[in-house]
């Protein structure tokens, strides 16, 4: 039987980050076991390409995009203009919306909040909170059994672009903790993509301590799974963390990540430090011993991590879209 036609337009321009990219494969590769996927990006964002390509998936930029009839139209992006959301309404049978904001079109069949709980809309079909966390497969599958009573291994890690250069700021606190924590190791990812890459490698080469730098790594499960804390922003990168339940700090690195930092600090998965335009160096280093001496505060962090983020929020959001389909039959 022929498989239906799904697109995700998804945005992809270089500062949109890789969080949408990575939420919206995650949900791709489920429903590709039912639908024929295509993804289309920002005309700034080819060098997506190859990435989207390794999962499997096709992708063109908007510009080269056929307007082809489609049954799912899939839209994950803050800054889809009124005239290209018409666009999109007008060749789909079925028009979805990944949001963490309220969606800005006048007519959609459903609309996915993966971060944020949102109160249903009369006319709409929402999908909202933390059971719809797209998290991929790899890390739902890997959550750690156990914490570890001493933290020997630590994970920094602020996404795609990191243009405010927290990692840089981090990598300054704990040259000086590690100077007390000689057998403490830690792993700084970062991508080619980094604004600030060049200035991070002389920042380590310069330092006299276990910290490494490890670019473009694409598959970053054994180094969170190994991590025995993690310091990272919020976003896509956070749900992973709290799904694979390991114990972390955090640092929003933009306004549209402060809901859910502040959410899971609220139910105890992270500590939020707030906005890297405000962050308070001591309080982060003072955070970090805290949580290098403190196994009982880590262990539990941990445990609720887990328990917000199931990793099932993919199955759960897949079952409503092919419902769309299932009901026109019908």
């Amino acid at each position: 039987m022929k498989k239906e036609s799904c697109i995700f337009r998804v945005a992809s321009h270089p500062n949109a980050g890789g969080g949408h990219i990575n939420r919206s494969l995650a949900l791709a590769e489920y429903l590709s076991n039912y639908l024929k996927i295509k993804f289309a990006i920002d005309n700034k964002g080819r060098n997506w390409i190859p990435y989207i390509k390794k999962f499997g998936f096709d992708s063109v930029t908007v510009k080269n995009f056929r307007k082809e009839k489609v049954a799912i139209s899939i839209l994950d992006g803050y800054e889809f203009s009124k005239n290209e959301l018409q666009k999109w309404r007008k060749i789909s049978r079925f028009l979805i919306f990944i949001c963490d904001y309220k969606p800005n079109a006048h007519h959609h069949n459903l609309a996915l909040f993966p971060s944020r709980k949102i109160k249903d809309g009369k006319k709409n079909k929402t999908l909202s909170g933390l059971q719809y966390a797209l998290i991929n497969k790899s890390i739902r599958n890997t959550k750690k059994p156990r914490i570890k009573k001493r933290v020997r291994n630590m994970l920094v890690c602020f996404g795609v672009f990191d243009s405010k250069n927290a990692t840089g700021l981090t990598i300054n606190i704990l040259k000086e903790i590690a100077k007390k924590n000689h057998d403490l190791r830690t792993k700084v990812l970062m991508t080619s993509k980094s604004m600030h890459l060049n200035r991070v490698k002389d920042q380590i080469k310069n330092i006299d301590s276990n910290i490494d730098l490890v670019t473009d790594k694409e598959n970053i499960i054994p180094l969170l799974y190994k991590a025995d804390l993690s310091i990272g922003s919020a976003g896509n990168n956070l749900l992973e963390r709290a799904a694979m339940g390991v114990p972390s700090i955090t640092i929003t690195t933009a306004k549209n990540q402060a809901h859910l930092a502040e959410y899971l600090d609220h139910h105890g998965s992270t500590i939020n430090l707030g906005s890297i335009n405000k962050i308070s160096v001591k309080k982060l280093k003072t955070t970090i011993n805290r949580l290098l001496k403190n196994h009982k505060l880590r262990s539990m962090m941990s445990r609720k991590g887990k328990a917000l983020v199931d990793g099932l929020g993919v199955k759960r959001a897949s079952k409503e879209i092919l419902n769309l389909l299932n009901r026109e039959k019908f």
